[in-house]
């Protein structure tokens, strides 16, 4: 029954004001009709910002094609550094195979003198430490090269995300556009 009372207080009340309500009423539908124009342009400026992220409708360049690009140089500078990389470590390979022959004397102790007793014959790395050096470079070039793939991934990602953000928000666009149309028509535009 609480209902039915708040039900008439309302009713009672608009009778009480309802003259303050007739201007607007006069006025609603050129207000509408404005709303109508306003989510059209929204609308619109929805669509072109979409083909600015993904492309379309004659946008010569856009977002998603600039990330995708830096993502493929990226790719690009990934396996040259690889190649790079494994130049580096064969030429440490190759450096460290050249040797030069060593002898070494073995010595045993007569009557407290040192005696040379014979010889040992080896060999040793001419160029270890160039070597070492070379190792080392390619080993960083190698986490350089895992740290632009890791760089190359998010940017085809980002890519991917933008192209998704785009059809979204062309979607949104096209609705929002056309229902601005329709209340510009229902309103008498």
């Amino acid at each position: 029954m609480a209902g039915l009372t708040s039900f008439f207080k309302a009713i009672k009340w608009l009778w009480d004001h309802g003259d303050q309500f007739v201007p607007l009423l006069e006025t609603l539908p050129q207000i509408l009709h404005a709303a109508g124009e306003g989510m059209e342009l929204a609308g619109q400026g929805a669509i072109n910002a979409s083909r600015l992220l993904k492309g379309g409708g004659g946008v010569p360049a856009n977002a998603r094609q600039a990330v995708e690009s830096a993502a493929d140089a990226v790719d690009s500078c990934y396996e040259q550094v690889l190649l790079v990389k494994g130049f580096i470590k064969s030429a440490g390979d190759e450096i460290d195979k050249v040797k030069v022959p060593t002898v070494e004397p073995t010595f045993v102790n007569v009557l407290g003198n040192q005696v040379v007793s014979g010889l040992t014959f080896g060999s040793s790395s001419l160029f270890g430490l160039v070597a070492d050096a070379l190792q080392d470079g390619a080993t960083k070039l190698n986490l350089a090269a895992q740290q632009l793939q890791t760089q190359a991934t998010q940017l085809h990602d980002l890519s991917d995300t933008l192209n998704d953000a785009g059809t979204d928000l062309g979607t949104l666009g096209t609705r929002l556009k056309q229902s601005g149309q329709t209340l510009q028509q229902v309103t008498g535009g």
